[in-house]
């Protein structure tokens, strides 16, 4: 079925383990790329981060975050398609960004990032490995575009 250009299916469901090795990942590649993320949640079929950038670098960092994640969970559950030599998906195509414009609405959209897996009833992360990649506000702010 594709619906307003995005091809949409059964979702890829992650396991605890599963998650924990995305979040895992994650961590990796946001300190490799240096990207400043304040709140991230891995749930059962999407991911939540609040992370500040320049407008213009959001879509690369999106693609940079999901491209790496999904070719290294792959590899970790040999989802190679069979002489196909491409991999079954593991994210959507695209992503949905909200632009955050006054504390209190980045206050709110911390909150939610960080408790949603309750909405979802899944098992929480460990905090450390929730918490691994992420920098303070004040230092979200600072230096660099991404």
């Amino acid at each position: 079925m594709v619906r307003y250009g995005v091809r949409t299916g059964e979702p890829f469901i992650l396991s605890d383990d599963d998650r924990a090795f995305i979040a895992e990942r994650l961590n990796m590649k946001i300190a490799e790329e240096g990207v400043r993320v304040l709140a991230l949640n891995v749930l059962r079929d999407h991911v939540h981060v609040v992370l500040a950038c320049a407008e213009d670098d959001l879509t690369e960092i999106v693609r940079k975050l999901k491209g790496f994640t999904s070719l290294e969970l792959g590899r970790q559950l040999k989802l190679s398609v069979e002489d196909g030599g491409r991999q079954h998906r593991v994210w959507a195509h695209g992503f949905s960004h909200t632009f955050l414009d006054s504390d209190e609405h980045f206050a709110h959209a911390v909150e939610y990032t960080m408790s949603n897996h309750f909405k979802h009833e899944v098992t929480p992360l460990n905090s450390a490995l929730q918490r691994a990649a992420l920098v303070d506000v004040e230092a979200s702010f600072e230096g660099s575009s991404n």
